[in-house]
């Protein structure tokens, strides 16, 4: 017997595309949030289909929160030393909430595109339920794209805030 979303409590869909230039790089995504009916929801699945212009410096980022603990990720995105998905973690959680990155068709050695192409991304995650408070939000944010503006190069201007509201019995 075949068990279709099986304990899968929350669904999310998002997109975000580099509107504010001319660039064509997007993420298109679902966040699937599964534990136990009545419970925190234990484990999250960020699917993501991504697409980085040839001439795109900025490339995806996706941003979490320290709700969240990365455990693995698998791509499909060109993979290659200046491709592969690369994750990015601070020491404790600055203001603005993010404390991990994950960025997809960026080089931070240089600053230059990339080449750009398309892929799928999986990032498996484990929700930390020791900085969730009752009836919290899960959040994370998706941002694309790049731009020079008077000479200030500016990464990823498009972006998108995600909330997953939760209900912690």
């Amino acid at each position: 017997m075949i068990s279709q979303n099986k304990n899968i409590v929350e669904i999310k869909d998002f997109h975000v595309k580099s509107d504010s230039t001319e660039l064509e790089t997007s993420a298109r995504g679902t966040v699937f949030l599964s534990g136990e009916k009545g419970e925190v929801p234990e484990l999250a699945q960020i699917v993501v289909f991504v697409e980085v212009d040839p001439d795109d410096w900025g490339g995806v980022v996706i941003h979490l929160s320290d709700q969240w603990n990365i455990t693995s990720i698998t791509s499909s995105f060109p993979n290659d030393n200046n491709n592969s998905p690369s994750v990015w973690t601070t020491a404790d959680t600055p203001d603005h909430g993010w404390n991990k990155f994950i960025e997809i068709g960026r080089d931070r050695t240089r600053y230059s595109p990339t080449g750009g192409g398309k892929g799928t991304v999986i990032i498996e995650l484990e929700i930390n339920k020791d900085t969730l408070s009752t009836s919290d939000v899960l959040r994370m944010g998706v941002a694309v794209g790049s731009k020079e503006k008077d000479g200030v190069r500016i990464a990823n201007p498009d972006s998108k805030d995600i909330g997953i509201p939760i209900s912690i019995p």
